[in-house]
């Protein structure tokens, strides 16, 4: 399995379940695991426990910079299908990933003179817990991230439990001091942003000098544009994405969480982003349902999956720096 799997919609479609046909023929390996022993494995890896005898198996989740891009498919995947790939709702990983862009907001933002000089010494290398904007990888995957900030409590489900017989349980209801944690987040999230954009551009370079390949986009709009385009493309393939899995009777995390709630939560979500509601369809901002657009869609040949906009055919996107 590898990142290219799990962008698509169907990922864990059809095939993926409990009759375990692997439709995806996916490569599939038992790992005998003996006391004491740890098991570390990429974010939205698909695997269950077997316990040949009676035993305790303890998981948990960390964080890295360099698997972001599969960490955001793994929460807009689940946040879709919880109910068939996982068995319990984390609401403490928000707030962790919310931690991370506070950590990289006050050394990008703050300081920028440490950052700036911190690439330097770097180079176009990894370099560990921050990302390194020299590299296409690493401002993706912070893209990635900032996405999933962005969407906020589109992807909380307390955020659609709104009956009095829930808002009075335990992880039925945002607390305030949350809520007004993720505003701020989202707030430095796209201060990170604007300070990426001024500092770096995207060029298009041809892979052959007998041609020319070109995406329409002048250098200095190139990359604020595709992260817009990557940030709707991401939006539109998870409601479309929910909309097809509730047809096959996959709820998610509550049955409360139907297409159009999404719908409404995104438009309530984002009302306010200019550039984000140029690209949302034409269709749903005229009051069209959920199905409505999915069938327009459909009928269009327009697909939809999770992906990064990829370069046009005969170039590739190389990262500059300004001086």
């Amino acid at each position: 399995m590898s990142d290219t799997d799990l962008e698509q919609l169907e990922a864990f479609g059809e095939g993926y379940d409990v009759d375990m046909t692997n439709s995806q023929s996916w490569k599939i390996y038992g790992i005998l695991l003996w006391p004491g022993d740890w098991l570390v494995f990429p974010p939205c890896t698909p695997h269950f426990v077997l316990t040949p005898e009676a035993a305790i198996c303890h998981g948990g989740h960390f964080v890295s910079s360099q698997t972001l891009v599969r960490t955001n498919y793994a929460i807009l995947q689940t946040f879709v299908a919880s109910d068939l790939l996982t068995n319990t709702i984390d609401f403490n990983a928000p707030e962790g990933l919310r931690l991370i862009v506070q950590y990289w907001s006050n050394l990008i933002v703050d300081n920028e003179e440490d950052y700036l000089e911190m690439l330097k010494k770097h180079d176009r290398q990894i370099i560990p817990h921050v990302p390194n904007f020299q590299l296409l990888d690493d401002i993706v995957a912070f893209l990635s991230l900032a996405n999933i900030i962005k969407l906020g409590g589109v992807l909380d489900v307390r955020e659609y439990r709104e009956s009095s017989s829930y808002s009075s349980q335990p992880g039925h209801s945002v607390p305030k001091g949350i809520r007004h944690h993720a505003a701020e987040v989202k707030t430095q999230v796209l201060d990170i942003e604007d300070w990426l954009f001024r500092h770096f551009h995207l060029v298009l370079v041809s892979s052959s000098e007998s041609s020319e390949a070109s995406d329409g986009l002048e250098t200095a709009e190139r990359l604020p544009t595709l992260a817009v385009r990557y940030f709707a493309q991401q939006t539109q393939a998870l409601l479309y994405h929910k909309f097809t899995t509730t047809e096959r009777g996959i709820h998610g995390e509550d049955q409360c969480i139907t297409p159009d709630a999404v719908k409404h939560a995104i438009e309530a979500e984002l009302k306010d982003d200019t550039e984000f509601m140029t690209q949302w369809p034409e269709i749903l901002k005229a009051g069209g349902s959920v199905e409505d657009w999915v069938l327009e869609c459909q009928k269009k040949g327009i697909m939809h999956s999770y992906v990064w906009p990829e370069s046009p055919a005969g170039g590739e996107y190389e990262v500059v720096q300004d001086e």
